[in-house]
């Protein structure tokens, strides 16, 4: 039977070629082979590096059955699944955010050659992993960069994810453009709307969360003017994020 063999001398995964691999809910789960071993078929499931789990945070195990093997991939992959598929349950009844992919008829007509600072963008789905591939990671609200700008050198452009407050960061080509107001989900407007009227009343006095925000922005500002093009920690996919 297969088990944890990551503390198991003489399991090189290197040596095994992958067969099937699958990333979901920040887990890799890979069914790998090699004809040449007494146990040919190998299944390893790892923490993805963008998760901020370390790469050696990982499991595997080595069977000369090929059905024990596949029923083994089948087993984590489907633990992943239900992973995901509660994350989305649990934003549905408790923040109210629906399923819902946006694309370029979500945005503002032209506005992929607007200035995106201060404004509410849209990422392009193809540009994340599939199950990010929804609203609550696809809009961000614009705060800095130099790819924020059109026709600027650079081409990082930095802000908040409008569900989570996470702070990202991306490369203006992976961008629709400016989200139309009229077309954002519902929860979506009610967050920008808050939002909105926070920025209108500049004497009112911060919040923990929101000064913890700003702080987070402001060390992100800092690293980027150090660095515009320095290697940068990823996230959904080809997102980055400070």
């Amino acid at each position: 039977m297969m088990g944890d063999r990551r503390h198991e001398k003489g399991i090189n995964v290197s040596e095994y070629a992958p067969v099937l691999t699958t990333n979901l809910s920040g887990w890799q789960v890979t069914l790998a082979e090699n004809v040449a071993k007494p146990e040919p078929y190998l299944v390893e499931w790892r923490r993805e590096p963008d998760k901020g789990i370390a790469n050696d945070t990982y499991f595997c195990g080595v069977t000369a059955d090929y059905l024990e093997a596949v029923t083994e991939f089948t087993k984590h992959l489907q633990l992943c699944i239900n992973v995901a598929r509660s994350k989305r349950e649990s934003l549905k009844s408790i923040h109210g955010v629906e399923y819902q992919e946006l694309s370029g008829d979500d945005c503002l007509p032209e506005s992929r050659t607007a200035d995106y600072t201060g404004k509410l963008i849209v990422i392009k789905a193809g540009e994340l992993k599939p199950e990010h591939r929804t609203a609550d990671s696809q809009l961000v609200l614009c705060s800095h960069g130099n790819g924020a700008r059109p026709n600027a050198k650079g081409t990082s452009v930095f802000g908040n994810e409008l569900f989570s407050g996470d702070i990202v960061c991306y490369g203006r080509h992976q961008i629709e453009g400016v989200a139309d107001p009229r077309k954002l989900p519902q929860w979506a407007k009610t967050r920008f709307d808050e939002h909105q009227a926070t920025r209108a009343k500049p004497d009112r006095k911060p919040t923990l969360q929101e000064k913890l925000s700003e702080a987070k922005q402001k060390a992100a500002r800092e690293t980027a003017r150090k660095d515009e093009h320095g290697n940068k920690p990823r996230k959904r996919n080809n997102m980055e994020v400070k």
